[in-house]
């Protein structure tokens, strides 16, 4: 696959993502159940109740209390996650849209090979491409496609958008979900719908890509900008440098801010960066 390279998919080998929610995958896997199994993941004791199995019974307890409790397991389960692709036009400056899709990629690649279930929502104006959440090496495959056929489009109705996510796309049970977008849009609409997301009882992380030229501004003399999105056109003198930087400086601030306030994950993720190391930051904060 031309989004990542032999060399890149044998570091990710290395690389295991863990859920700290509880999950409610079917399968026996990596993550921690929101339902009690029998695995070696001691839990807790409680009173033993009539059906009980008798083989969780600990006799030791029973032998000082005179009192019959059975130890209860934290079962291991596969989750099921979702990437959300941000395919808006905005993504098309500096190679922001080729990063998106590299790191849903491999995170795609980091979640099969522990045989996690994987679905792809791309979206821009509207949703653009979707596939349910499924497992194995030919469904990897499909989501890779999808990610290589992505192109730029359009500008985003946030409101629309995670309306119909939360409207149906994404299962009513504990799952991850991962969005990957520049975030350059009203804060006002996509704080609230990713809050909203992680209320109900997902996992949610969020990869914010940006240029290194959005980030810094290095530009001398009078300078011409285009929102991609909308079309409009300003011209700006260099001495806005200061503003500027004061303004983006916020708004990351504010990301950080809220959304960690809301449980949610957040990971700053420049074009410049390879995609080897966000995913060793991010899995290091955690």
């Amino acid at each position: 696959m031309s989004l990542l390279s032999p060399q890149l998919i044998w570091r990710l080998n290395r690389l295991t993502f863990l859920a700290r929610r509880p999950m409610s995958g079917i399968l026996t896997g990596h993550h921690k159940s929101s339902r009690r199994g029998t695995s070696l993941d001691f839990a807790q004791l409680r009173q033993y109740s009539f059906g009980d199995d008798w083989r969780y019974l600990d006799w030791k307890i029973y032998a000082r209390q005179d009192k019959f409790f059975v130890r209860e397991y934290e079962e291991e389960t596969n989750l099921i996650a979702y990437l959300i692709v941000d395919a808006s036009r905005s993504l098309a400056l500096n190679n922001k849209l080729d990063h998106c899709r590299k790191l849903a990629a491999a995170l795609a690649y980091i979640l099969n090979k522990q045989k996690d279930a994987v679905g792809l929502i791309v979206f821009a104006e509207s949703i653009e491409k979707f596939l349910p959440a499924r497992r194995g090496v030919k469904h990897l495959a499909l989501i890779w496609q999808y990610l290589e056929e992505t192109t730029p489009a359009g500008a985003t109705d946030w409101n629309k958008i995670f309306s119909e996510i939360i409207g149906g796309l994404i299962p009513r049970k504990p799952g991850l979900v991962f969005l990957f977008s520049d975030l350059l849009g009203p804060d006002e609409k996509i704080i609230p719908a990713l809050k909203y997301l992680a209320a109900r009882h997902n996992e949610v992380v969020v990869f914010q890509i940006l240029s290194p030229s959005e980030l810094t501004w290095d530009n001398p003399g009078l300078v011409q900008i285009r929102d991609a999105e909308t079309r409009q056109t300003l011209y700006l003198e260099s001495d806005i440098h200061y503003s500027y930087q004061k303004v983006i400086g916020k708004l990351l601030n504010e990301y950080r801010q809220q959304l960690s306030a809301s449980g949610i994950d957040y990971q700053l993720a420049p074009t410049n960066q390879p995609i080897e190391k966000i995913l060793s930051d991010f899995w290091q904060k955690r």
